[in-house]
């Protein structure tokens, strides 16, 4: 005797006689002791133990139970959406309504600026924004999803003429001439580049330097991700910029690589 639990999306289960031998056949079965057939399916039962009857030809008769179980659903639910200022950091609050004990997996995606991909509650750093998906599944199969979107503010410019001013196009070709994205200034207002950041489309960080000089060339982008050149196309900038007179500002944009 076999039982087939409920799928996720259903409330009712199987029960299946698969292999009976010896005594006095044919047999009949029954799961309420009162109506038997040669049926040796019964579908379409509720969460329940069942009492099921053998009966053969003889009229003896064998009893057993099944039971059939619906599987643990899962509910999951998040904040919808969260803003932080540039290289803010923020514990997530996944809420999940299940025991930890009855959870197979956590999956976020993407893993770009989070502390953990595969964890509850990972920490996430306010780098770019992203739109973040999570799935929790059970042991049992079934999953439930929410999304995120991680939203950024601050004091942002685009270009600030004279005082920042960041390409909106770099050619890195090796031949000498707007090899790498910097950032240009007027060095008796701008003290330095705290952080310069530059992301894909898909909010993968393709680099990071910080504590760099304004129109220093050794400082900045060559267009390379782990050594490997990359595709030509729009990317996203973020910097921190910091002015002489002590204060920060946020320069964000758009540049294109075009070799």
């Amino acid at each position: 005797i076999s039982s087939v639990q409920p799928d996720c999306d259903s409330i009712f289960g199987m029960i299946q006689i698969e292999d009976v031998s010896g005594s006095h056949p044919p047999f009949e079965y029954s799961i309420d002791g009162i109506n038997f057939s040669d049926q040796t399916v019964f579908e379409n039962l509720p969460e329940g133990e069942y009492e099921l009857t053998i009966r053969d030809s003889l009229g003896c008769e064998i009893v057993g139970t099944s039971e059939v179980e619906l599987p643990i659903l899962v509910n999951v639910d998040i904040e919808s959406e969260i803003t932080l200022t540039q290289g803010e950091e923020r514990q997530l609050n996944l809420e999940i309504d299940i025991p930890e004990s009855e959870i197979a997996s956590i999956q976020w995606f993407p893993a770009e600026n989070l502390s953990c991909d595969d964890c509850q509650n990972p920490v996430v750093t306010g780098n770019s924004e992203v739109e973040y998906s999570v799935r929790v599944t059970t042991n049992d199969g079934c999953f439930d999803e929410a999304l995120l979107i991680i939203k950024i503010d601050g004091e942002t410019i685009e270009v600030v003429e004279g005082d920042i001013f960041f390409p909106s196009a770099f050619s890195p070709n090796n031949d000498g001439v707007n090899d790498l994205f910097t950032g240009f200034s007027n060095a008796a207002k701008v003290a330095q580049i705290e952080t310069l950041q530059v992301f894909d489309r898909w909010g993968n960080k393709m680099y990071e330097g910080n504590e760099g000089a304004p129109n220093d060339q050794s400082f900045g982008w060559d267009g390379t991700y782990k050594s490997q050149m990359m595709d030509n196309g729009v990317y996203v900038f973020f910097a921190k910029v910091e002015l002489t007179s002590g204060e920060s500002i946020l320069v964000e944009g758009d540049v294109t690589l075009a070799r």
